[in-house]
């Protein structure tokens, strides 16, 4: 810079950043760049320093020839705005920023946290919108909530937790809030139990009002060709197979875009009703409606079989959609999103709503339980887990999954998304053969229930084709001739690298003439090979002095896949002879209300001057395409537009009016290039007169409702009139914004040496994409670092946020050859075994000058310096291949790990027999070897038959089943060995004694018989003293009483024991009846003496007459009778009998006198 003292500035400076001690070499450079040739400005954009530290700056200019050039410079370092760790509470007034929990990028958060993130930013703010790109918390009591307003009493926006029975916690992409108040805060509470990733989220303040998602726009429908109208493209013909869907459940949506669903339009599949019909929600609604209907569909076996659930479930309230598509390419793919009202509280259970996408036909290897159908609704690689409830949740794969609980546009609480929300929707993709038809089965069901609704929006059935589109560098959206010398570049983009080459016809066509009108070295064919996904050709006018008005470029992208020429986009660019810079797009009449201003907008140039007949009516100055006019006075103003030689004046007459005009935006207005905004003239004047300016973008100027769809930012004005008066508003477009690198010099580098291609972006929405990816260690990243092994030109794609914006730009990074490869082995790491050895194999760019191995200890043979060699290493060992060229030093490395293991035999069995038998325990045994000489060692048993101990246990315990030979397997990485014993078992025969159960009388014998097939020897019985033998297998037993017998002998060495049997004997009861017995006349008498059995039966006869069955029975006979006395149990019966005698005359007795005895004399009585 002139400080105005004569000095002169530095004319190319370079900076470089040192850290260390301020002394002879003691300072490390962290980064460094020089100004471009002629530019006098360098820049260092620098992260990950460390706080506290002392770092240098060196300021010095740079030239070739390395002399010192003096000058002066102005030094400006600025600290970059701060991520915040929220692991205290923190209240900042950033507009916008960046927030990671207490972990930060790659650390879990901690127990027990409570910390509180207030955002207010400086007034004006009327909308600050919170963006939390993914979240994954305890599902219990973890808890994320927002606040509108500037503490935790402020009303609460919405909240993500577990607790309270809410299930709404674990993990999750995407997730919006917007505040309204001008202070947004954000808590974030943890408990003791489990710590997970945490969350990253970012916000921005608007000035405009919060402006809410639309809802989606459906509309059942089942008509096959409204369903073909919204999947079909030029590159897909669709033909409608089946519709087997219940009334209402199939349909289509649109304006997608206007929403927070992720797809433009498409058709929907249901579980349940598309649109409201009476108590029944549909899909139009916001997340916090409940949909749950019956649709009377029925089950699909297809769903039933692909499943994870596994409980039998069969599906209902299915919805299917079959189609015949006829791809024209060699790539069918389209997008989807999965979302359910299942969501979250059913999760892994057995309400498991499931839907798939089964394509079939030629080149497709499917299922075989499914009719050989291949389900392309699957997770990306390498998850590839069908899309269910159970395996996309909040717990389960949560980086596809977003939270939809309190969301805008659709009904259903749970929805899918591209990983951590790359974009909001799924990518169905099938590798088909080109011009071929395939069969495609859309299905959806409930499971477990008819509750709860599911659905699934399908977008167009696309190919993977390439798109052709312009950057334009000159700063106008046209090619102008004789303006400038900077070339425009057309870009070919593929969506997707392929795996064989495919070649374009490119079609140029238009009204202006190659070479005459424009240059553009446009090849007639391009090649896609693997790993190419984008070329760009340079464009530029040609100035010819006639004035020939607008011409165009058309360049078309055409193929044949087999079945035809077929375009598949065109891209058209317009040639102007001169500028036209055109204020409002041309309008004549600005209308300003009285002591109001208006924006003026200006376009087809780069630089502008305003002039007015009232001097000094434009803020903030007459220089800039957007000044505020503020004219007090009706009048004609003038712009003169400049784009390098050329220019142009355009003029406007400001009519300063009265009238009054607002206009409200229907939805957001900011979004990336190719978005559009409906905006609405809210006015006074019954919509008289309304012009909006400029045109450009508006799809009807003078309708009071319009949709807006600017390429650039752009201020729109409205203007009513009424009677010659008119009031205008105004309101800005903002576009995605775009950040692009800037790009190192092309180099040149060693080979094998690193070289940073570009300086690097933080904290920006735009994505980057790296061609070819070789040698990159990140190839998304925008300031990558390239190792190359060849000169390789790297090409930039940048893409907005929402692929909307895109630029490329390529370096250069030449390679001086210096390369060592080591080809034997194919690997960086190999594993053998005590007492291998390896053929080792390099190749050079140098056909082995300068080469040699390390280390050299002796296990290299036959010579380091050779090529090819034979490494015999004892221990484990990194063999280094290095190469020397000039100033140049690479290398190459294998690390081999040597392994052993140990003695491998079995020692001994115990018990130690020849044979076994069956139901014994077997313990096999094998040497002890020191478990930390061989920590990787592994054993598996086989087969596995009888373990009582892990199969994976250097010894073994088994019980004898069946004889088997049983085979250890030992590994210990590249060490294999086995070691195998034979058990000879002798298997259980079947002793069988009969009969199992009798019954036999008191003293009465039974036969006992035991079977076998087998011979059976060493015969004894339990209970033998009844037998009529001890040691036969056909005793006949004799038992005093009820007696249970066994038999047991031995075959083959083995015991065998046959089933017990149990002989019952029963004792009849004694009555104890008198032979005889003498009554009087007319009295009675009890025979029956004896105990009663109650399980006997008693019979008295006289005569052959049953008298009475009762056993003590008692008997008045008149004359002499005798008494039979049946006693009966089972087959046991014993008969009594007893006489009654009747006396006629009573006994008589007669003593003469008393009698006299002595003491222990007897007297007869007579």
């Amino acid at each position: 810079m002139d400080d105005g003292t004569g000095t002169t500035p530095l004319g190319q400076p370079q900076v470089v950043l040192y850290r260390g001690d301020c002394e002879f070499n003691g300072l490390e450079p962290v980064d460094c760049n020089a100004a471009d040739a002629g530019e006098g400005i360098v820049s260092l954009d620098v992260s990950g320093l460390d706080p506290g530290l002392p770092y240098f700056i060196r300021v010095s200019d740079w030239n070739a020839t390395a002399n010192d050039q003096e000058g002066t410079f102005l030094l400006c370092v600025r600290e970059a705005d701060p991520i915040i760790i929220l692991d205290e509470n923190v209240t900042t007034d950033l507009c916008e920023g960046e927030v990671y929990d207490s972990g930060g990028e790659g650390d879990d958060y901690q127990p027990n946290e409570n910390y509180t993130l207030t955002i207010t930013p400086p007034a004006p703010v009327s909308c600050i919108t919170f963006n939390l790109v993914y979240f994954n918390i305890d599902n219990f009591s973890d808890v994320i909530t927002f606040y509108d307003g500037p503490s935790t009493s402020s009303p609460v926006i919405s909240s993500i937790t577990g607790n309270n029975f809410s299930d709404e916690g674990g993990g999750g992409v995407c997730y919006q809030v917007q505040a309204s108040s001008g202070s947004l805060t954000m808590s974030f509470q943890t408990d003791g139990s489990v710590q997970l990733d945490g969350f990253y989220g970012y916000w921005e303040c608007s000035q405009q009002a919060c402006d809410p998602y639309d809802l989606i726009e459906v509309e059942a429908n089942n008509d096959p060709q409204t369903i073909i109208n919204n999947l079909a493209t030029p590159l897909t013909t669709v033909t409608i197979d089946a519709i087997d869907c219940p009334e209402g459940s199939i349909g289509t949506f649109n304006n997608g875009d206007l929403t927070d669903l992720g797809l433009e339009k498409g058709i929907v599949l249901s579980s349940g009703a598309v649109e409201n019909n009476g108590g029944v929600n549909g899909i139009s609604n916001p997340g916090t409606t409940f949909a749950s209907s019956f649709t009377g569909g029925g089950s699909d076996p297809d769903l039933d079989y692909l499943s994870l659930s596994g409980n039998g479930a069969l599906s209902n309230d299915a919805c299917v959609l079959e189609l015949d598509v006829f791809v024209a390419t060699n790539e069918l793919r389209f997008e989807y999103i999965f979302r359910s009202e299942e969501y979250p509280e059913y999760v892994n259970s057995t309400f498991n709503d499931i839907f798939a996408f089964l394509i079939s036909g030629p080149g497709i290897v499917g299922d075989p339980n499914i009719n050989n159908q291949e389900n392309i609704a699957v997770l990306p690689p390498p998850n590839q887990v069908p899309v269910e409830v159970n395996s996309v949740n909040n717990l389960t794969n949560w980086e596809y999954y977003r939270n939809n609980a309190d969301g805008p546009s659709v009904v259903y609480d749970g929805l899918t998304s591209d990983y951590l929300g790359v974009k909001k929707s799924l990518t169905a993709i099938a590798q088909v053969q080109p011009c071929t038809t395939y069969h495609l089965k859309m299905a959806i069901a409930d499971r477990g229930d008819t509750a709860f609704d599911s659905g699934v929006f399908i977008a167009e059935l696309k190919g993977g084709t390439p798109t052709i589109d312009i950057t334009y560098n000159n700063g106008i959206d046209y090619l102008v001739e004789d303006c400038t010398d900077e070339e425009d570049i057309i870009v070919i983009d593929l969506p997707t690298e392929i795996d064989e080459p495919q070649t374009y016809s490119i079609v140029i066509t238009g009204t202006a003439t190659p070479a005459v009108d424009y240059v553009l070295n446009l090849p007639a064919t391009i090649t896609f090979n693997p790993g190419d996904t984008q070329f760009s050709f340079p464009i530029s006018a040609i100035t010819d002095g006639i004035d020939e008005g607008v011409e165009t470029v058309e360049i078309s992208l055409v193929s044949n896949f087999g079945c035809g020429d077929i375009a598949f986009t065109t891209l058209t660019i317009e040639i102007h002879d001169d500028l036209n810079v055109e204020i409002f797009a041309g309008a004549d009449t600005a209308y300003v209300c009285q002591g109001n201003s208006i924006l003026m907008n200006v376009t087809g140039a780069v630089d502008y001057t305003w002039i007015s007949q009232e001097p000094n009516i434009f803020t903030p100055s007459n220089d800039i395409p957007d000044p505020t006019a503020t004219p007090t006075v009706d009048q004609e103003i003038y712009v003169l537009g400049m784009l390098g030689v050329c220019s142009d004046i355009d003029t406007i007459f400001l009519d300063v009016v009265d009238p009054e005009v607002m206009i409200t935006p229907v939805n957001p207005t900011e979004f990336c290039q190719g978005d559009s905004v409906i905006l609405v003239a809210q006015n006074n004047v019954g919509n008289s007169g309304v012009v909006w300016s400029p045109a450009t973008g508006l799809n009807d100027p003078n309708s009071a409702t319009v949709i807006a769809q600017p390429l650039n930012n752009t201020t729109y004005t409205v203007t009513v009139a009424l009677e010659g008066c008119s009031a205008s508003d105004q309101i800005t477009i903002s576009v995605d914004p775009f950040d692009f690198p800037e790009l190192a010099a092309d180099t040149t580098v060693c080979q094998n040496y690193p070289v940073q291609l570009a300086t690097e972006i933080p904290f920006t929405t735009t994505t980057y994409s790296w061609t070819p990816i070789d040698g990159l260690d990140d190839p998304t990243s925008s300031a990558p670092i390239a190792i190359p092994d060849v000169t390789t030109t790297y090409t930039l794609t940048a893409t907005s946020q929402n692929a909307y914006c895109d630029f490329s730009e390529e370096i250069t990074v030449e390679v001086v050859p210096a390369d060592v490869n080591i080809v034997e082995p194919v690997t960086d790491t190999l594993e053998i075994c005590l007492g291998e050895s390896v053929n080792l194999t390099a190749l050079t760019t140098t056909q082995g000058v300068g080469f040699s191995w390390g280390p050299d200890n002796g296990t290299i043979f036959p010579d380091v310096l050779d090529t090819a060699v034979v490494a015999t290493p004892t221990v484990s060992t990194m063999y280094d291949a290095s190469l020397v060229v000039g100033a140049c030093t690479v290398y190459d490395s294998i690390f081999i790990r040597v392994d052993s293991l140990p003695m491998n035999e079995i020692s001994q069995l115990v018990p130690d027999q020849e044979t076994y038998c069956e139901g014994d325990l077997i313990t096999i045994i094998s040497p002890t070897y020191e478990p930390a000489n061989f920590p990787d060692i592994e054993h598996l048993w086989i087969p596995m038959i009888g373990f009582q101990t892990p199969d994976s246990l250097w010894n073994l315990v088994i019980q004898a089943t069946q004889s088997t030979t049983y085979l250890r397997i030992t590994t210990n990485n590249a060490c294999i060995d086995t070691a195998e014993v034979e058990i000879e078992v002798i298997p259980v025969t079947s002793l069988t004694l009969e009969p199992d159960v009798a019954s036999i009388c008191q003293g009465d014998s039974i036969q006992l018989t035991a079977f076998s097939a087998d011979a059976i020897d060493e015969i004894e019985w339990t209970n033998s003293g009844s037998l009529s033998c001890d040691d036969c297998l056909t005793p006949v037993a004799t038992p005093g009483g009820t007696t249970t017998y066994e038999v047991s002998g031995m075959f083959m060495d083995c015991p065998v024991t046959s089933n017990p049997a149990t002989i019952s004997v029963v004792n009849l009861p004694d009555p104890g009846l008198p032979a005889s017995a003498s009554i009087c006349p007319d009295s009675s008498i009890t025979l029956y003496q004896g105990i009663i059995d109650p399980n006997a039966t008693y019979t008295w006869t006289s005569g052959g007459s049953v008298i009475s069955m009762n056993a003590d029975a008692s008997f008045s006979p008149n004359v002499t009778t005798t008494f039979t006395l049946t006693i009966e149990n089972g087959d046991c019966v014993e008969v009594y009998e007893s006489t009654i005698n009747v006396l006629n005359e009573a006994p008589t007795s007669s003593i003469i006198e008393d009698p006299l005895l002595c003491a222990g004399q007897s007297f007869l009585l007579a």
